[in-house]
């Protein structure tokens, strides 16, 4: 149907259907575009050709020339079709760019340290967040589609240790969460932001950060930023100097431990901060407290001593005379200014210890009564110590007294244990001048497995006839911390003897330590007027392990060892060589020497602590890790019982420590390691299982026995697992690493009350494109019309002029 006139007629003459002539940005184009200099010589070629063609025929002039034009007319509109007219309709495009604001969200922006005004005092400052949401909803026009937001989107993206989607920080009841993520990834963050954005023109990211990150950006991260054009526009918060921030980073101390024993807590602190200041500041001001929590009462209370390096631990003792669990918290503090540190939740850590009123169980083995033996049987057998408290269950065997002698002892014996089950029981083993046939192979075998395997302690006292000497080359030399005990001999001193005193070690372990009044809490310091010993054993080159708590000092010749303790599998090894600490009672009684032997037996006595008493022991290869860190879990079943089952495997639990839910967290299967052993063999050490765990939970756990096999067993481990990227462990802003990262990319460091400079620093860089429209010309019923009329007027001038 023919369409009535005006722009609809002129359409359907040019065949238009997508759209109209007379649309907006529509223009005429060609199929084949032909240069102008192309069309003037299509045009004089199509004028000189039509003119030939009637130059010759016969016919008035005025009208062969007037042919001769329609001719070429219709020449140049056909090579126009064949050119391939169409009317193009323009429609352009633009892609906006996108402007990614990245605002930090992890725990260190609780850090009250970031003042609003260059002017402001500490005082008035607050929290880096805080901060960031005063200024942006302050400046919120800056983000409004008149300035930023002009052809651009914005996106607001949060990140800590991933990126997520956040309403943006001007909006009027948008969600407003506190910082909690405990790491900060930035360059992950920045990837994941350019990958929500891959494809499309980013006019910049804005990092507002305290640019703590454990992550490097590095040199990859800016080559890729520079390729695609993308500027860091860098606002930083929080104090570029941060103040002095203590830190409890670690707290060692026992499971497990016997009431009225000295406890040893080592703590180390840390100090953080920038500036000399936190170096030079005075130990004195720092104060490490260990308190009861159920009480509040403050168990001890020291300062790092002067001259000690950062690493080294601040060395804490209690007394506890109640049996049970307990929890107890180590608290750092700078008591010259502790109104002005702004991380305190760093300044604590609690722990849970198990105190027991167990005796410890020793089995005393003498060669005959010397001094030392008659002190310490004594001590040994006594009701009651100084403490008001009977520590030890003894049996006591003289091997030099006669048939009818009654040997002495809670638990008195006729003979020495047979096997490990009489063995078992017994904690510490003291083998006094004993000749090493007396003992025989087989019990010294016992003895050597007792301690590899199950914890226990062994104390050697040296002597003149046979200890150590008959002991080299037999099956508990290796238990010796000598390297030649057979060369052992007297140290020739003069009269003035040998005055003994502590090493670091010792006061490491909070042994030797011999106060004036034992139940007191004066701080223990070695007395300088104690009897010089006339008798002590010249035990010559020690094995690498050894390590010394006690030395001999005598004039004219070098420092020997007193005290020597090696560590053997899970239990313990410890020599003394003198057999004199009686002389330490002329003038003082037994004060000294039972504060002695007391420390040393109950230290010796707190490692098989560690273990248990049903026959199966757990182990964990470290006590502090990081997540993902490696932990070796060793169990050791040892109970006849439980070694008929033949177990294959047994299983452990992960749990929160102190969750009163007792929710398991992972659990971990142990696998039997020597599963073809001898069955003696068995028998003798046990079965033991073994797994490798990665922890990747941050906290205090506790690893627990829990196969249903052994399900009568109660044994646990704690352990303290640590995340490395942990936020609050430094909090101080790394403001040089924002400026690196904006300088490096062609963008700018914006202070944060300058946050309006933005509109002028960020520039455009969206994107127009064109999606061209054309429809065909050549095929139009104009083009027709124009063809035939052309034709038309022609043949019938040619007849008019009779030239056909």
């Amino acid at each position: 149907m023919i369409p009535v006139l005006g722009e609809s007629l002129l359409d359907w003459l040019l065949g238009l259907s997508k759209f109209s002539l007379f649309d907006e940005k529509t223009r005429l184009g060609w199929v084949y575009d032909i240069p102008a200099w192309g069309w003037v010589v299509i045009i004089l070629g199509s004028v000189a050709l039509a003119g030939w063609s009637y130059s010759k025929l016969v016919g008035p002039r005025w009208a062969r020339i007037g042919l001769a034009g329609l001719r070429a007319a219709l020449v140049i509109l056909l090579v126009a079709l064949l050119a391939g007219p169409q009317l193009i309709k323009i429609d352009e495009r633009i892609q906006k760019d996108w402007l990614l604001v990245l605002v930090d969200q992890s725990e260190s922006m609780t850090t009250p340290d970031t003042k609003m005004k260059p002017t402001d005092v500490v005082a008035s400052s607050v929290s880096r967040d805080e901060a960031i949401r005063r200024i942006v909803a302050d400046h919120a026009d800056i983000f409004s589609e008149e300035n930023l937001g002009k052809d651009r989107r914005i996106e607001w993206l949060g990140f800590d240790s991933a990126t997520y989607k956040i309403d943006p920080l001007y909006m009027v009841g948008g969600e407003i969460t506190v910082p909690k993520g405990r790491a900060t990834l930035l360059r992950t963050a920045i990837e994941q932001a350019l990958q929500r954005a891959a494809g499309r023109p980013i006019a910049g990211i804005v990092l507002l950060t305290d640019g703590r990150s454990p992550q490097s950006t590095g040199a990859e991260l800016t080559r890729r930023l520079k390729q695609r054009g993308v500027k860091v526009f860098g606002i930083p918060v929080g104090a570029e100097t941060s103040p002095l921030d203590l830190v409890v980073a670690r707290v060692d101390h026992p499971e497990k431990a016997f009431i009225n024993d000295i406890v040893p807590i080592n703590v180390f602190v840390e100090r953080r901060g920038s500036g000399g200041a936190v170096q030079d500041i005075d130990p004195s001001q720092i104060k490490v407290t260990l308190r009861d929590i159920a009480t509040g009462k403050v168990l001890d209370e020291q300062s790092p001593e002067a001259g000690t390096k950062p690493s080294d631990p601040v060395r804490l003792t209690t007394r506890w005379k109640v049996a049970g669990p307990v929890t107890w918290r180590v608290e750092v503090k700078d008591t010259a200014g502790d109104d002005d540190e702004l991380n305190k939740t760093n300044n604590q850590q609690d722990f849970t210890m198990a105190l027991t009123d167990r005796k410890i169980r020793v089995l005393y083995v003498e060669g005959y009564p010397r001094w030392d033996y008659r002190y310490l049987k004594n001590m040994l057998v006594r009701p009651e110590s100084s403490a008001g408290q009977k520590i030890f269950s003894s049996s006591i065997m003289l091997i030099s007294a006669d048939r009818e002698f009654a040997q002495e002892g809670d638990h008195p014996i006729t003979r020495l244990p047979r096997d490990m089950e009489e063995l078992e029981p017994y904690d510490v083993i003291i083998i006094g001048d004993v000749p090493s046939d007396y003992l025989g192979s087989q019990l010294m075998g016992l003895i050597r497995d007792h301690v590899s395997s199950r914890g226990a302690a062994l104390l050697w006292v040296g002597g003149a006839e046979s200890t150590p000497r008959t002991y080299d080359g037999t099956l508990l030399a290796d238990l010796l911390p000598m390297r030649r005990p057979g060369v052992v001999r007297k140290l020739e001193i003069g009269d003035a003897g040998v005055v003994v005193q502590p090493t670091p070690i010792a006061d490491a372990l909070s042994v030797l330590k011999l106060r004036s009044d034992p139940t007191g809490a004066d701080q223990a310091k070695w007395p300088d007027t104690l009897t010089p010993l006339l008798w002590v054993q010249d035990v010559g080159q020690l094995k690498p392990t050894a390590e010394v708590l006690a030395i001999g000092k005598a004039p004219g010749s070098d420092d020997v060892p007193v005290v020597t303790q090696l560590r053997y599998g899970a239990g313990t090894s410890m020599y003394l060589s003198t057999d004199e600490i009686w002389r330490w009672r002329f003038g003082r009684g037994e004060l000294y020497p039972e504060q002695f032997w007391t420390q040393l037996l109950q230290l010796l006595g707190r490692g098989r602590l560690q273990q248990t008493d049903k026959g199966v022991t757990l182990r964990l290869s470290n006590r502090r890790v990081e997540t993902d860190q490696t932990v070796v879990i060793t169990v050791r079943v040892t109970d006849s019982l439980l070694l008929q089952r033949e177990m294959p495997r047994i299983k452990v639990a992960v749990t929160k420590a102190g969750d009163p839910t007792g929710k398991v967290l992972e659990e971990i299967d142990l696998v039997q390691v020597q599963s073809a052993a001898d069955e003696n063999e068995i028998a003798k050490r046990g079965r033991e299982y073994r797994a490798e765990w990665r922890p990747n939970i941050s906290g205090t756990l506790e690893v627990r026995v829990a196969d249903a096999a052994v399900a009568d067993v109660d044994i646990s481990q704690e352990i303290r697992v640590v995340r490395p990227d942990d936020e609050m462990r430094e909090t101080a802003a790394d403001h040089a690493r924002l400026t690196k990262l904006a300088t490096d990319t062609g963008g700018e460091i914006v202070p944060l009350h300058e946050i309006d400079r933005l509109v002028t620093l960020v520039k455009s860089v969206k994107r127009t494109s064109t999606n061209d429209i054309p429809e065909s010309l050549w095929d139009s019923p104009l083009t027709l019309m124009l063809v035939v009329l052309l034709l038309s007027i022609e043949w019938i001038g040619r007849k008019v002029i009779r030239l056909i």
